[in-house]
This record gives structure tokens, sequence and C-alpha cells, in this order.
């Protein structure tokens, strides 16, 4: 259903076409590859598929570092300066003598 929502095509299109349509590979393909890579990386077992073998010591090295783009953090003043003044809006309405809306700044 999602993808008929993605391509705006019909619903009487074939599954096969929807999934050319919008780039993705179909779902057993993907759930294929998905399993190898967790054979691989959480069971450190090795793979074969057709003629290729994959060992899990050719696999890359998961990196513990953390990438520059995480480790940039913006300090925040949770304490407000000592001669801060408040302003307080409404939007001017009452039910039951209380306010609707209140917007403090």
């Amino acid at each position: 259903m999602s993808l008929l929502n993605i391509t705006k095509c019909y619903r009487t299109i074939p599954t096969e076409a929807l999934y050319i349509l919008a780039g993705v590979p179909p779902l057993h393909i993907t759930i294929r590859n998905l399993l190898r890579l967790y054979l691989l990386r959480a069971k450190h077992q090795d793979l074969s598929t057709g003629n290729v073998s994959v060992n899990v010591n050719d696999l890359e090295k998961i990196s513990t570092i953390l990438p520059p783009w995480e480790s940039f953090k913006i300090k925040r003043n949770y304490f407000p300066q000592e001669n801060t003044t408040y302003s307080i809006y409404t939007d001017g309405s009452k039910i039951e003598n209380n306010r609707k809306l209140l917007r403090g700044f």
C-alpha cells in the first residue's frame, strides 16, 4: 500500500512494477540481504553465494570513534540572568474567569 502512495499509481498495477517505479528492491531481496549481514556481523559466520565467499575477517571493523558532527554540542544556559523582565501575553479570552492561552517570554 505504501508503494502505491509513493508512486501515485493505480491499484491494479503489478507489485513487481511498483518496486521498479519506486526504485526499491523487492521485499524478499531486502530480507535476504539483511539476514546475510546479520549472519556476518552478529553470528560471525562466513557466507558463500555462488562464486563469491565472504570471510568475517574481510569486513571492515566498526569504528568506535564518534563522527565530528555528533561530538559538537551547543551548551545552553538554563539559569536566566538576574535583571531579566518577563512579559506575559494572553489571547484576551476568558472561560469562567480563567485565561485560555498563556505565553511567557
